[in-house]
């Protein structure tokens, strides 16, 4: 596991709203990211005049792949970001209460799902992660999370309903498999994280923060990020809390970068702090 103060800050993708430093261009309040290899990050942000947008951000500039709107392969107000072993992307495309999906080149895909309730349907989708054909969203303002196979589109499970009983959700805001058979559900209104198979049992879960916002599996660790607190939170995935990482500002999506560091979205900052860890 990590160990305290293990976290070192090796650098950061700083933005602003003019070219800076290495031709980095603005990306403002970043809400997830994915690495795509080669010092290329897919990030969603939204600009503070509300603008949405999917960009792929490196030291080189910024390129494009969404911009705000409601037709399919355009974005309002984008929230989580997964990409499966075959460079497939998903993202939660929270206002238009829908999936969007891209191709490894940000070509636009059929989106998946739309506005409601029913399985299948989503209000204010967040978080996502995907593990082979098994994509995992917290549909947030439903309550729940739902499994859905890539391959039909078809809902495998709905995890969740609205409750404050064992096992039950309020506002959910990220997603992350731990392996094959077993999801963690960061469940922001309750301030806990809870570790479901994916049949939907409940196995074990961590009190985290109120609002948390992001989550990811890292090594034998569960990384928070703890978004009102200005901070990241690591556990032992069975223990209470081993270290408090900080000063950030508002982190949100946590994720690998492939090379053993983490990438921290600092939507407050403006930039995707990038972690080292021995």
């Amino acid at each position: 596991g990590l160990a305290a103060g293990a976290l070192v800050l090796r650098g950061v993708l700083r933005v602003s709203a003019e070219e800076g430093p290495r031709g980095l261009l603005s990306v403002p309040h970043p809400q997830y990211a994915r690495p795509l290899g080669g010092g290329e990050y897919l990030v969603s942000w939204i600009t503070d005049g509300g603008m949405s947008r999917l960009s792929v951000v490196s030291s080189e500039g910024t390129r494009d792949w969404a911009s705000t709107g409601s037709r399919e392969g355009s974005l309002l107000h984008p929230q989580g970001v997964c990409r499966d072993e075959d460079g497939v992307v998903y993202v939660c495309d929270s206002r238009n209460g829908r999936v969007a999906v891209f191709d490894a080149e940000g070509k636009t895909g059929a989106a998946i799902g739309r506005t409601g309730f029913l399985p299948g349907q989503f209000h204010l989708p967040q978080g996502c992660d995907v593990r082979g054909t098994l994509l995992a969203v917290a549909d947030t303002q439903n309550h729940r999370v739902q499994l859905i196979d890539t391959l039909t589109l078809d809902v495998q499970r709905v995890i969740g309903r609205l409750g404050d009983g064992a096992g039950e959700l309020r506002r959910p805001s990220d997603v992350a498999f731990e392996d094959d058979e077993t999801l963690w559900v960061l469940d922001a209104g309750h301030g806990r994280a809870l570790r479901y198979d994916i049949e939907g049992k409940l196995l074990s879960h961590i009190r985290v923060s109120v609002g948390a916002q992001g989550l990811m599996v890292y090594r034998d660790d569960l990384v928070v990020s703890d978004t009102r607190g200005n901070r990241l939170l690591l556990f032992n995935r069975e223990n209470p809390v081993m270290y408090c990482a900080g000063e950030f500002a508002e982190p949100r999506g946590l994720y690998s970068d492939g090379e053993g560091g983490i990438v921290v979205c600092e939507s407050g900052a403006s930039r995707l702090a990038l972690l080292s860890a021995p």
